[in-house]
């Protein structure tokens, strides 16, 4: 009898080169003889998979990057959570997502439904004034992406919520409410931060400007070129076509006519390379794809918007999502599901977790008013409101007949504008929704043309599900 292959310990064990097709290699046993190895499910191996231990219980964590749009994170999912039979399932979501992904999991067209929500300017705008902007433009634009790729917007997650089911794993939810995470964005844009100020100072900046950006200041590349490059390094054959059928199908769909299937099929074949190009650099940490980690130039200003959403989207999270994954030190196996974007910054911060100042930083976090962001200040508005309406009845009064028509025409102006901004903001919602349903319907002829069902198609059911969130203050 032969002896056990182990193909990770033998430096002989075959590699892709051998020429054999996806899923079978050529090994040695331990006593020297070489035999064929077959794997059933070879596209099912986790390409972003981290092996962690818990500082204090020494159990084994197992990180996957994913992407969201990854019909083979969602695969590398379910094998990882099948075969492991971990005791926990650690997702980066929250409670409210989680339940708008299981229900639009359950619905027919994810596309056409968030596309409702905005199907006119007056709805758009409705969507606008009642703060749901960052939900609904995530949700129209996760559920287009999914139509290009053919695949439902955060696949991974859904399968790890299967997959947890059918091995009775806990569901842990790993990451803060999306409410904090844009509160915390928004506050820290529109008032300033003090710690953005002193590190303006000191120049110690993280996040900002990459490889990628520099080069294309340096060869001062448009928008397309911009594109091409990363299509040719994710492999896609043919950029120029990619993008031109690309192109084709954004204006089929602003002007309502349907997409050509062939433009789809085209775009889609390179859109799955880019996606798992991205997903895999982001996991080895490229700073081009994880701004959180790459460093900025002392000497090159860093605008308050791009440090915010470095700070709040990312490295706040960073912290939660590895808190979130040591909470339970009971847990004898742990599998964690994240954007691969994170697992570098996890990794970094996974010691220092449960010390003092860590457990500080994260019961901070979770506000969703940043302790750094500058205080309203109450009285420069109250004074200068109160001489801005002086100076205009001032002038409403005793002003020449010029200088109150010039009063006029600015407020006016004023006005005139944030409404034109407003209209714009509605109507680019309301375009963005008439392009996901085209998209989507291009998908479903797509997928009928094949003789197959489109995922726009495919429902998912739910039940006898249990979930816990970890993302909940540290007790003093």
């Amino acid at each position: 009898s032969l002896d056990r292959v182990d193909a990770d310990d033998d430096p002989s064990s075959s590699t892709d080169d051998d020429g054999f097709p996806p899923g079978v290699s050529l090994g040695t046993t331990h006593g020297g003889v070489r035999v064929l190895q077959i794997d059933d499910h070879p596209e099912d191996k986790p390409k972003c998979a981290k092996k962690l231990q818990h500082p204090a219980s020494g159990s084994e964590i197992t990180l996957i990057g994913s992407a969201h749009v990854s019909e083979a994170s969602a695969r590398e999912v379910s094998r990882a959570i099948l075969e492991g039979k971990p005791d926990l399932v650690v997702i980066e979501l929250d409670g409210d997502r989680l339940k708008s992904l299981l229900r639009s999991a359950s619905e027919d067209r994810p596309a056409m439904h968030a596309a409702r929500r905005v199907a006119s300017v007056r709805e758009a705008f409705n969507t606008l004034v009642n703060g749901q902007l960052a939900i609904v433009a995530g949700s129209l634009g996760y559920s287009t992406i999914g139509a290009v790729l053919d695949t439902r917007p955060g696949a991974e997650f859904i399968a790890a919520v299967e997959a947890a089911r059918d091995v009775g794993a806990t569901v842990v939810l790993g990451d803060r409410n999306q409410r904090a995470t844009v509160g915390r964005l928004m506050a820290r844009v529109r008032r300033g931060s003090t710690l953005f100020d002193e590190l303006a100072k000191t120049g110690e900046f993280l996040g900002g400007e990459t490889d990628l950006a520099r080069a294309d200041a340096a060869t001062k590349r448009s928008g397309v070129q911009k594109a091409k490059h990363i299509l040719e390094k994710a492999g896609c054959e043919h950029s120029e076509a990619v993008i031109k059928s690309a192109l084709e199908i954004l204006d089929s769909g602003l002007r309502g006519i349907p997409v050509r299937v062939d433009d789809l099929m085209r775009v889609r074949k390179c859109a799955r390379r880019v996606v798992e190009y991205v997903r895999v650099e982001s996991f080895n940490g490229n700073p081009t794809f994880s701004p959180g980690l790459s460093k900025v130039d002392s000497a090159k200003k860093m605008s308050i918007m791009d440090w915010a959403t470095a700070e709040t989207v990312i490295r706040e999270r960073d912290l939660i999502l590895a808190t979130a994954l040591q909470r339970d030190p009971t847990a004898s196996s742990v599998v964690g599901v994240v954007g691969a974007g994170h697992i570098a910054g996890i990794q970094q911060l996974w010691d220092e977790v449960e010390s003092s100042e860590s457990r500080a930083k994260f019961n901070e976090y979770l506000n969703e008013w940043p302790t750094d962001a500058k205080p309203v200040d109450y009285t420069n508005r109250i004074l200068s409101g109160v001489f801005g309406a002086a100076a205009f009845t001032t002038i409403l009064r005793r002003g020449s007949a010029g200088a109150v028509k010039f009063a006029g025409a600015l407020v006016g102006s004023m006005l005139t504008l944030g409404a034109v901004g407003t209209y714009m903001g509605a109507s680019g919602l309301v375009a963005l929704g008439r392009v996901a349903v085209a998209i989507e319907d291009a998908s479903i002829r797509a997928a009928e043309l094949g003789n197959r069902e489109d995922s726009a198609r495919a429902k998912g059911a739910f039940s006898n599900m249990i979930v816990r969130d970890a993302a909940v203050p540290y007790k003093e």
